[in-house]
């Protein structure tokens, strides 16, 4: 298992990118979690199979990116903590 942590820059913030996230990773098995930073981006980490998190990477690609992601940075690293469930925390 790996954990993808990505840091999202753009218009990500009160245009559903959390809740969207949420569903895309419940679709897809995952655990972690997505928040709002207070710089104004998101921040997401990730839990599953490389492969499965490249899908979620894809899918919130095809979902937002033009209109709202400006960049994404990800880094694949392995998990100092395991997460029950993939949620939404503030």
């Amino acid at each position: 298992m790996l954990e993808a942590h990505i840091i999202i820059r753009g218009d990500v913030q009160g245009v559903g990118f959390r809740t969207t996230t949420r569903s895309f990773a419940h679709q897809l098995n995952l655990i972690g979690f997505i928040r709002n930073k207070s710089d104004g981006t998101v921040e997401i980490r990730a839990q599953g199979e490389k492969k499965v998190l490249e899908q979620l990477i894809t899918k919130l690609k095809d979902a937002f990116n033009g209109d709202y992601i400006d960049e994404m940075e990800i880094e694949f690293v392995k998990p100092e903590q395991t997460f029950e469930e993939f949620s939404i925390t503030f």
